[in-house]
């Protein structure tokens, strides 16, 4: 009964060792333009890094902001995690960069302490991101 229980969480252990051990400069990107916002940002995925075990899919994700952010970046490069059963999602790492397509100097990355799924509201553009993601 918990042999199948035990198997799933040995490996989401070794999932999330190999996302740690990965660079996150991916290999050849295929990014493909998901989804913009109102306010004109742009949401890519690289269908390349797309990674599955079980119900959790894990992606590079490149945002290409419409005007710079407070800090004067215009573009960030994450890896997140959405789980396509129960709608939800995890940022493990995001770098943030002063020009579009990750271009230019990398200004900061941040590993995020809140490591807890939150919850993918509808017609957002987490919303749009999974339904592209899950049907990888």
């Amino acid at each position: 009964m918990f042999e199948g229980r035990w198997q799933v969480a040995e490996e989401m252990r070794w999932f999330s060792l190999i996302l740690c051990l990965l660079p996150i400069h991916a290999h050849a990107d295929f990014w493909v333009n998901v989804v913009k916002s109102e306010e004109g940002d742009s949401y890519f995925v690289d269908v390349n890094s797309i990674l599955r075990i079980g119900n959790i899919q894990s992606y590079l994700e490149k945002t290409n902001y419409h005007k710079p952010t407070k800090y004067g970046d215009l573009s960030t490069l994450g890896t997140h995690k959405i789980n396509c059963d129960t709608k939800e999602y995890q940022i493990a790492v995001i770098s943030f960069y002063k020009e579009i397509d990750n271009k230019g100097e990398q200004t900061s990355t941040i590993y995020p302490k809140d490591q807890s799924w939150k919850p993918i509201l509808p017609n957002t553009i987490y919303a749009s991101l999974m339904r592209f993601v899950c049907k990888r």
